[in-house]
């Protein structure tokens, strides 16, 4: 078996010297290309709000009596938010008339109207509209903002739980 080897360890090293045996060399080649990055950081506000509770009411033996709560809107924002708020009509607001609560699953919906103003002054946030917007100061956060609701009791409000539920919207 040896001899057989050696009779072709000629033809093996005349076939390495001409490169015929050993793979022939490649020219690796490198190119590049350029990725652009980017990001766009976009202001936020978390919104919190605590109920405006006008307690127990009586209604005056005539004419109409007014009854004041607050509430309160509090605004978590990214630095540079500068947003505005925005309060709904409610549930049970008529198509352009003004807010109301009524007994939930009443069979009589007397209503019982009120307003929700930021100024206490009575600017209201506008029925039928996406409301006052109240700005914020500019990216100050927490930011807090006082609802201030009147209840317009009249001697023909019927007794018993009266509710409403408003939508707070805050866009930055």
């Amino acid at each position: 078996m040896m001899r057989k080897i050696v009779r072709y360890v000629p033809a093996i090293l005349a076939a390495l010297a001409a490169g015929v045996i050993l793979p022939s060399s490649s020219v690796a080649s490198t190119n590049s290309a350029q990725m652009a990055v980017t990001a766009t950081v976009s202001t936020n506000c978390a919104v919190a709000t605590t109920p405006l509770i006008f307690g127990n009411l009586v209604a005056p033996m005539s004419g109409t009596k007014d009854y004041k709560s607050t509430a309160t809107i509090t605004l978590t924002c990214t630095a540079g938010a500068a947003a505005s708020i925005a309060i709904d009509s409610g549930l049970y607001v008529p198509a352009g008339g003004p807010r109301q609560m009524q007994i939930p699953n009443s069979l009589n919906p007397t209503p019982l109207m009120y307003d929700l103003n930021s100024d206490g002054n009575g600017t209201n946030w506008v029925v039928g509209l996406p409301g006052l917007a109240e700005p914020t100061a500019g990216g100050v956060s927490p930011y807090a903002v006082t609802v201030y609701g009147v209840a317009h009791v009249s001697s023909g409000t019927l007794p018993g739980s009266y509710s409403d539920t408003v939508t707070v919207t805050v866009t930055a």
